[in-house]
């Protein structure tokens, strides 16, 4: 059901790889995916470290590569938004070649992500959790979109299909305990819930307080 949408994709990586990073990411160090966000609240993200690989016949890794992948719950946003999420990736991983460490664990974008972000067209913006996280397609990379369609004869139309978002249900816990009470000795107990329970001591039942 993906397979032209991810290879648009992958059409689309190549294209802005000659354009913007002059031809070193290829799909001899990355692999393109479409897969389900999973607990994630995010567009789309690029491996730290190579997550596929390839071997030889005789079962040796022959080549390692990293993993950009594109959120199967967004996908159907508009192909603009969804090439500026395969753009902001391809950032981190031309960063990651290169050595360059341009964020956090905990997804905060430095500096050095800004300026690598900003030198292939794409505007950024800084967030207080995340910093220079919140990227934009500028209007000379509109026009690299608009030429890649052109050129490309892409149907964006086909990028009408998405995963449906199932939100994680947290369950209510009532940790709020109910005191019972002997009547007679006026004994107390905590429980979870309403039960019925005799006194030991003196043999009447216990009442909620």
């Amino acid at each position: 059901m993906l397979k032209n949408q991810t290879e648009i994709l992958e059409q689309a990586f190549d294209y802005f790889s000659i354009e913007k990073f002059e031809g070193s990411l290829t799909n001899k160090n990355t692999v393109i995916t479409i897969q389900s966000r999973g607990k994630a609240n995010c567009y789309g993200w690029c491996t730290v470290e190579c997550a596929w690989y390839r071997e030889n016949e005789a079962k040796d890794i022959i080549s390692e590569l990293y993993e950009i992948n594109l959120s199967a719950e967004y996908i159907n946003r508009s192909f603009y938004n969804t090439m500026e999420t395969l753009l902001h990736e391809m950032v981190h991983l031309d960063n990651i070649i290169n050595g360059i460490n341009d964020c956090s664990k905990n997804q905060f974008h430095n500096e050095k992500f800004k300026d690598r972000a900003e030198s292939i067209g794409l505007l950024v913006e800084k967030v207080k959790q995340y910093g220079w996280s919140n990227t934009t397609l500028s209007n000379e990379l509109k026009e690299s979109v608009d030429k890649f369609i052109i050129d490309n004869n892409i149907n964006v139309k086909i990028f009408d299909i998405a995963r449906k978002d199932k939100p994680i249900k947290k369950v209510a816990r009532n940790n709020k305990k109910i005191k019972m009470i002997c009547s007679g000795c006026k004994n107390i107990v905590s429980c979870n819930e309403e039960i019925n329970i005799t006194c030991m001591d003196c043999g009447i039942d216990f009442v909620k307080k």
